[in-house]
């Protein structure tokens, strides 16, 4: 594994202008700077170059603390919250039936998540996040489904916590975060950035497919259709 090595050739192939976030669940204690953070404010700073730690005590936002898997149940009001305060939801059954009906939250998987840009993580992902518009989405998407041998079926809508980082952790697939209202009036995406996650084995076969894919940096060879037609 040498994530200095991939970040070099991702921003270069990719064009990429925020380096690739690691995300890392785990119980080994980690250096932070014990700030409290929402979930989506965590990885816009982690894209800003810097390592950042997420805890039970750490977690600012109640809806990231459960879906990050950080608490043991919701918090008490966490309808109330979504409907009230974010006005996510037009009523309490509304918030609540998205909430059942969505893959549940890993809870208790680990104490701490790290948040990373690429170049700095010390610890192996177990997700990647790509941040950038629609062209970075369809390319990584693309070097992920050159060998998936499946469509891709993705969340897409949902608060950036759950859809970047607690689905693709329970479901162990790609998804992909249109980044929700709320997160970008707290962080600082611009309006048309998204977010492309990766558990760890889709990284490494993105990474492989490089060279291969016409996402990547292969070429199509037109002559050989044009023999093939005439």
């Amino acid at each position: 594994m040498d994530l200095k090595a991939d970040y070099k050739r991702l921003m270069e192939v990719l064009a990429l202008k925020r380096a690739p976030i690691a995300v890392t669940y785990t119980n080994e204690a980690q250096p932070g700077d014990g700030k409290s953070r929402s979930a989506c404010g965590a990885i816009w700073h982690a894209y800003q170059g810097n390592v950042v730690v997420v805890t039970p005590e750490t977690s600012a936002c109640p809806g990231g603390q459960w879906y990050l898997g950080l608490a043991k149940s919701p918090r008490e009001g966490l309808e109330d919250f979504l409907v009230n305060i974010e006005h996510i939801f037009a009523s309490l059954p509304c918030a609540r039936s998205y909430l059942a009906n969505s893959p549940a939250p890993p809870v208790g998987l680990a104490e701490q998540i790290v948040f990373a840009p690429l170049d700095q993580a010390e610890l192996q992902p177990d997700l990647v996040i790509f941040a950038g518009h629609a062209l970075v989405a369809s390319r990584v998407l693309g070097l992920v489904a050159f060998d998936a041998g499946m469509p891709l079926k993705l969340s897409a809508f949902g608060a950036t916590c759950h859809t970047a980082v607690g689905n693709p952790v329970m479901t162990g697939l790609p998804d992909i975060s249109f980044i929700d209202v709320s997160s970008r009036k707290q962080a600082g995406f611009s309006d048309d950035e998204l977010l492309i996650t990766l558990p760890w084995r889709y990284y490494r076969s993105l990474v492989e497919n490089l060279d291969r894919s016409i996402c990547g940096t292969a070429k199509p060879d037109w002559s050989r259709e044009r023999r093939r037609s005439s």
